[in-house]
């Protein structure tokens, strides 16, 4: 999109009075070049004496983010003045709620000017200064005091300037062994660490990761805080994440410098054995979860598959030794590719039978399962849907099934404040330490929630 037109819809948006509070300070960042992030904007609150560590903060004048302070033009601020921002969060949704994901504003984004967030806010950053000031008495150019030869040029076409640039298109990269989910996972890191050195994710620019300097400018990017990220840090666990999904890609790419394939395998083996070592937080108890996962499930008002989800969780109260009653916390994945119907692809519940068949298609670790389901979660399946039991497990607020599980999973964040693996971990912790386990009962309980007795005593045993 042209500079000027994308400033044109800016300025048209900014001054209708019928446009939403929270696209107009999408706007206002775009128009005065914020470096800011819609993950940050959705985070950004007013009133500084309730944040946590991961918000930020815009007090009128500056953003306060981490710590730090990021300054802004005053235009801005003179700006936002003239709206209505009496309330706790700087962007709110329609009903005056913080945002859970910020892909919503996103939207708006395209369907307003056809193009992303991310694209618009490159647009404008790139025109933030003018690269050529002009100069009102331009200086003549001093003569040269001898000829230069002009040398005949080469009509001949070079081979090395004709080359397209080193680019793969990213279907080349498509795993079919792992879960779909996991395939977007791993293309989206990828793309993120395109897009920090090209400036542009249509395509993998792999050629753009054959230099020293690249690897060093990605090193740099992971083990470093941005503002975009609320200026906090990658876990480690997150860093080795982006930097094996980008090893494999390179992996997968015959063409790219040996030796500079090597180097990015090293930093990635370093991440893994530093997160192999790392002391694991500890998390609460499990059984303090349960009152709170409880009203959550009874709420009415809460969104179907969020209660779905907590009543799995709470249903693991038995320690009977027998797969039948202790199905365990099993991954948000295994829940959002389930159905209530056979399709022959995708895992399913029968209700009548009370069986969850878990196909190995979906699965982490590529093995099915079938699990018994204890009578209690049966009963609050039929009480959260009633009469009308919809295709899919689980269901949004909007009545179409979940396509990834970032929305759920932040819920248990504002909801429960920890997120879900810390209680999937805390549950493991929990059926451990309990007299009743033994070695049977837990190799069973691994089986069922995808797990070897390595991982679950490695990364999920939290005292």
């Amino acid at each position: 999109m042209n500079y000027q037109i994308a400033v044109g819809l800016l300025d048209t948006t900014l001054g209708d009075p019928q446009a939403h509070l929270d696209v107009k300070v999408m706007c206002a960042l775009l128009k005065y070049k914020v470096r800011m992030s819609l993950e940050g904007l959705i985070r950004t609150k007013l009133i500084s004496d309730v944040s946590s560590p991961l918000d930020i903060i815009y007090d009128g004048v500056c953003f306060r983010i981490a710590g730090t302070i990021q300054s802004v033009p005053e235009d801005f601020n003179v700006y936002l003045r003239t709206l209505n921002t009496d309330r706790v969060y700087l962007v709110t949704d329609s009903q005056g709620k913080p945002y859970l994901q910020s892909k919503y504003l996103n939207n708006a984004c395209v369907l307003l000017f056809g193009q992303n967030y991310r694209t618009l806010q490159h647009i404008f950053l790139k025109n933030a200064t003018s690269p050529h000031p002009v100069l009102s008495n331009p200086k003549p150019k001093p003569k040269l005091k001898f000829k230069l030869k002009v040398k005949k040029l080469n009509t001949t076409p070079d081979e090395s300037q004709s080359q397209p640039p080193k680019t793969r298109p990213w279907a080349d990269y498509n795993d079919p062994l792992i879960r779909e989910s996991s395939n977007k996972i791993q293309h989206r890191n990828v793309q993120r660490l395109v897009y920090h050195l090209v400036g542009k994710d249509d395509m993998f620019y792999y050629g753009a990761f054959e230099s020293l300097a690249a690897f060093d400018q990605i090193k740099t990017f992971l083990e470093s805080p941005h503002a975009e990220r609320g200026g906090k840090l990658y876990s480690l666990e997150t860093r080795a994440n982006f930097i094996n999904a980008l090893c494999k890609f390179l992996h997968n790419t015959s063409e790219f410098n040996a030796v500079l394939y090597d180097t990015y395998c090293h930093y990635r083996d370093e991440l893994k054995a530093k997160n192999m070592v790392r002391v694991k937080p500890p998390v609460d108890e499990f059984t303090t979860f349960v009152p709170r996962l409880t009203a959550i499930v009874a709420d009415k008002t809460k969104v179907p598959g969020f209660r779905i989800v907590c009543s799995m969780i709470v249903n693991n109260m038995n320690l009977a030794d027998t797969d039948e009653e202790t199905p365990g916390v099993l991954r948000m994945s295994d829940l959002l590719h389930t159905r209530f119907q056979d399709d022959r692809e995708h895992s399913f519940i029968d209700l009548s039978t009370k069986k969850w068949y878990i196909k190995s298609k979906y699965t982490k670790n590529k093995k099915a399962r079938t699990i018994v389901l204890p009578d209690n979660f049966i009963a609050d399946i039929k009480n959260i849907y009633c009469t009308n039991v919809p295709e899919w497990l689980l269901i949004g607020k909007s009545g179409k099934p979940y396509e990834t599980v970032d929305s759920l999973t932040n819920m248990f964040r504002d909801y429960m404040g920890v997120k879900f693996t810390d209680i999937r971990a805390s549950y493991a912790t929990y059926r451990h330490q309990c007299e009743v386990s033994t070695v049977g009962d837990m190799k069973k309980l691994c089986h069922t929630m995808g797990h070897s007795m390595n991982t679950v005593q490695n990364e999920y045993l939290r005292r």
